[in-house]
């Protein structure tokens, strides 16, 4: 990870700016917090006060014992291991440094980079069991690891037997395959907590792809698959899936995507786009021709934000795109809903679905509520297939429709 400053793993400590930002700020706090302490012991054990008195008629008065006392316990707090430098961003560079991490207790986010995969399978063993035992790891990222294939699909079991979830799981130039995604997809199964999936800089093709879009967790938010080998056939699975779910970024830059997967893009988001709010897809094979439809496709959404940066140089004429667009709002219907239209709603998606409809009037669910749902809160109504969350999620979505002003 690219930093202002670095960090790096000493011991459980990870210093944020190096040495010379410790020598900066740290030891003049030290100095004063020992200068300060050491006239409060002089003045307790004299009984004289710490500075002069004054004269009575002067009101600039003199600092009392326990003004001192106050400032001395200020400045330790201002030191580095008090001031928030033990961070709870550990940045271990070898598989030893990251179970003294686990071990400690203090880390929520654990970043592994650069271990080239040269511990002794011992060291490695030892950090599949401490990265099972964690409750604390939120954030998991390994980069530039040079993982081979065995210890990557241990790490991915390791994942699966986690007690606890993670909310970021980042794997990059790690040499992942379609054969480790399939490893994978059991994880992403079972969480409920991603929000965030990065698999950049592997060698996942369109194989790979369609088994991440059929197992993204329903709450994932970013998917970023840059530097792979996903084509057309890929990207439309991905698309598909980001489309009915609540993916809000989408990143395939870097990829063997063309004008096929460009066109059938444009054709999709010309329909919707459901949550998604950004799609990279530079340094591609696009053409100028599929890059100007995709323009198209999205112009009417303000807010989607769409990257074709080194596809095709195209000229602002070519595209067409005229100096100010029509403006368009969101009307949404089921804002006027009573509880009555809401439960014929949740019937009509799909004659399964008959059986949770009565639950969503028992609770009151009118249109404005039905809006505001999310996967945990369609599980309190008693909707326990997963799967039935996500269609359900993804009609609320299709609620909203373009109107133009």
């Amino acid at each position: 990870m690219q930093q202002q400053c670095s960090r790096r793993m000493t011991g459980t400590v990870a210093l944020p700016c190096g040495w010379f930002h410790v020598a900066l700020y740290g030891l003049p706090a030290y100095v004063f917090a020992f200068v300060g302490l050491n006239a409060l012991s002089a003045s307790l054990v004299s009984d004289r006060p710490i500075m002069p008195a004054r004269p009575r008629h002067v009101h600039t008065g003199h600092l009392s014992r326990t003004s001192w006392l106050m400032i001395a316990v200020l400045l330790c707090m201002a030191t580095p291991t008090s001031a928030g430098w033990l961070s709870n961003n550990c940045e271990p560079n070898s598989f030893e440094a990251a179970v003294t991490a686990l071990k400690s207790g203090r880390c929520t986010e654990l970043e592994v980079e650069h271990t080239h995969d040269g511990s002794d399978d011992a060291i490695f063993r030892s950090f599949l069991a401490a990265l099972k035992e964690d409750t604390s790891i939120k954030k998991l990222a390994f980069d530039d690891n040079r993982l081979n294939a065995e210890r990557l699909d241990a790490i991915l079991q390791t994942l699966i037997a986690r007690n606890t979830d993670l909310y970021s799981l980042e794997i990059t130039n790690n040499g992942m395959t379609d054969a480790h995604v399939e490893g994978l997809t059991n994880f992403l199964v079972k969480s409920s907590a991603l929000r965030k999936l990065q698999l950049s800089r592997n060698a996942i093709s369109d194989t790979g792809a369609a088994m991440l879009a059929q197992s993204v967790p329903p709450q994932l938010h970013e998917l970023e698959l840059s530097w792979n080998q996903i084509g057309d056939e890929g990207f439309g699975s991905l698309l598909q899936t980001a489309r009915t779910t609540l993916v809000r970024e989408l990143e395939l830059d870097h990829n063997n995507i063309g004008d096929a997967g460009a066109l059938m893009a444009a054709r999709i988001l010309a329909e919707d786009v459901g949550v998604l709010r950004e799609l990279d897809l530079s340094v591609n094979h696009i053409g100028p021709e599929a890059t100007t439809k995709l323009y198209d496709a999205v112009r009417p959404y303000r807010n989607f934000k769409l990257k074709l940066s080194g596809t095709h140089r195209v000229r602002p004429d070519d595209l067409n795109l005229p100096r100010m667009t029509k403006p368009t709002r969101r009307f949404n219907p089921a804002l006027q809903w009573d509880e009555q239209q809401v439960k014929d709603f949740i019937s009509n998606i799909h004659p399964q679905f008959k059986k949770y409809a009565n639950a969503f009037v028992n609770q009151a669910v009118d249109g404005p509520m039905l809006m505001t749902l999310k996967d945990e809160d369609l599980l309190h109504l008693g909707v326990d297939n997963m799967l039935h969350r996500r269609r359900i999620i993804s009609e609320i979505h299709r609620l909203v429709v373009p109107d133009e002003l």
